[in-house]
């Protein structure tokens, strides 16, 4: 049966799991592993945003659109760092993700970018990826949601204006799927036929012993040999207590223990001036250490939605949304944070509803931050 344990004490702790298993308990204290600290291991070392602005999309402090772009995943591949991010075609704002969104492909020399522009993965409509390598054949696999069948068309938002040929360029993509493969990160992604069953921003994950994982919804796992299948039901992961979570990320640590970030959120009123949004919750973690049995809930969120920039700079998002990690070191440790981060520009009018709901109003662009 399924048991969830909440992690209450920070004081001392009794075994590893006290410690969030993101370090040792000795002694009645908790001896954390790189990049967690905190009493109970609970918190990500997260260090300042590069001053040079965000790795993707629009920056925090201006309205000022170049792309909206809402979060993605990292490979480094032939010595070069491939960002592949959910990008708004025509210059449109998140309001439009269900009709504009792709996957695009962008390239860096630093996995904090800032990343340019290289293609499009797979067209209108794609949203969320997540891209993996199956390091067992090299392939390169690319989930999400959307099916990257596009008509050619997109609104034209820069100029309001009637319906245009997007100016990224159309995929060559032939048939629709949720699942993409290639051989080179610059493609082709073909459809991967049969795609998984139907899962919600999915989040893959290849376990050391070659057994792939896929968090659907949040909510369900599935297993199998191969991102080609066949999957199976192998659990699921633990549900929220007081807030929502969703579009986790997995990943399985250098002991063999499973992890998971979620976004968490809580229906937090909109700021009556920019910076009010300070202390939304936006992150929360769990972890199992055999295999989704048994599940231990984090005593804190492992990071917040203010952050420092390097050049002295603080800022508040109003959120920081689609979690993902990049693992640049040693296996299992995660060495970058991406989360897609919606800006509090100063005199913006127009944010109403929940903090959350701030990033519909279009200042929105992929962060990047290195793990200490």
């Amino acid at each position: 049966m399924l048991a969830f344990l909440l992690i209450t004490s920070a004081v001392a702790c009794s075994t590893d799991f006290d410690c969030s298993l993101n370090g040792v308990c000795s002694a009645g204290v908790c001896g954390c592993d790189v990049p967690w600290h905190g009493p109970a291991c609970e918190l990500l070392g997260v260090q300042p945003a590069p001053a040079a602005g965000p790795a993707y999309g629009t920056n925090a402090t201006s309205s000022t659109q170049a792309s909206t772009s809402w979060g993605g995943t990292a490979l480094f591949i032939n010595g070069s760092y491939h960002l592949y991010v959910a990008e708004l075609a025509n210059h449109c704002g998140l309001g439009s993700w269900t009709s504009a969104s792709r996957c695009t492909h962008a390239t860096s020399a630093s996995p904090l970018g800032p990343f340019t522009f290289a293609d499009v993965a797979v067209d209108v409509w794609c949203h969320n990826p997540h891209a993996v390598e199956d390091v067992g054949t090299g392939e390169l696999f690319l989930f999400h949601i959307g099916n990257g069948t596009h008509t050619g068309k997109v609104a034209n938002c820069t100029h309001h204006g009637p319906l245009s040929e997007d100016p990224g360029g159309s995929s060559s993509v032939p048939d629709s799927s949720t699942l993409h493969a290639a051989q080179s990160p610059f493609g082709p992604w073909l459809p991967v036929d049969p795609p998984p069953p139907p899962c919600n921003n999915p989040a893959p994950l290849r376990l050391r012993n070659g057994t792939w994982l896929l968090a659907c919804g949040s909510r369900d796992l599935l297993s199998a040999p191969s991102p080609r299948g066949p999957w199976a039901a192998a659990g699921h992961l633990p549900s929220a207590s007081g807030a929502w979570w969703e579009d986790c990320v997995l990943w399985e640590d250098e002991k063999g223990r499973i992890h998971a970030i979620f976004h968490a959120y809580t229906a937090q009123p909109s700021p009556p001036a920019p910076g009010t949004c300070a202390g939304n919750l936006v992150s929360a973690h769990v972890f199992s250490a055999d295999g989704g049995k048994v599940w231990g809930v984090g005593p804190a969120p492992p990071y917040g939605n203010s952050f420092l920039r390097e050049d002295g700079t603080n800022i508040t998002a109003a959120t920081l949304e689609r979690p993902k990690l990049g693992f640049f070191g040693a296996p299992g440790v995660p060495t970058v944070l991406y989360n897609g981060a919606a800006g509090l520009p100063g005199g913006e009018p127009g944010c109403t509803g929940t903090c959350n709901h701030c990033k519909l109003m279009g200042w929105d662009y992929t962060l990047a931050r290195a793990l200490e």
